[in-house]
């Protein structure tokens, strides 16, 4: 289960974060203990696979706070943003993958690589991996190839 939690920090401010659980009620607890003063927002069904398309999705529009992983921008959009289908997502991604996926402040490399294949497979299941994207595999540096890695030498 995803879920979307406000923090309030100093002088007002507050933050969103969006999260991955298996049980919401014990991470609930959790946060009562080590971040007391927040609220749950949302809660919606997804992995944490799902977790990443969405915190790759919200970074596409620049909600993404840059100090903290997983925190965004509070405002109506992120909670909006937060509800939509991940097909739309995927589109979203697939579309500026050439800016998303190289972004060094992205959360966990492993899992941005999964999502990055999975999304390869939904764009053309038919074709080998290898086939598939060659126009942005050569674009992408192999800086960005090697820390992510996108592609696999035995898909390859």
């Amino acid at each position: 289960m995803l879920y979307l939690i406000r923090s309030f920090g100093r002088c007002n401010k507050s933050a969103l974060k969006i999260g991955f659980t298996d049980d919401i009620k014990n991470r609930i607890n959790s946060y009562k203990y080590h971040n007391p003063l927040f609220e749950l927002i949302s809660t919606r069904e997804g992995s944490l696979l799902d977790e990443t398309r969405t915190h790759t999705y919200l970074t596409s529009f620049g909600y993404k706070l840059n100090i903290l992983d997983e925190w965004f921008i509070d405002c109506d959009e992120v909670n909006q943003l937060f509800h939509k289908p991940f097909e739309a997502m995927n589109k979203v991604i697939w579309n500026n993958r050439d800016n998303l996926f190289t972004k060094n402040d992205l959360i966990n490399e492993n899992d941005v690589s999964k999502l990055y294949q999975e999304l390869l497979l939904i764009q053309s299941p038919l074709k080998k991996l290898k086939d598939i994207d060659k126009v942005w595999k050569g674009i992408i540096s192999k800086q960005y190839v090697k820390k992510f890695n996108l592609f696999d030498d035995n898909l390859l």
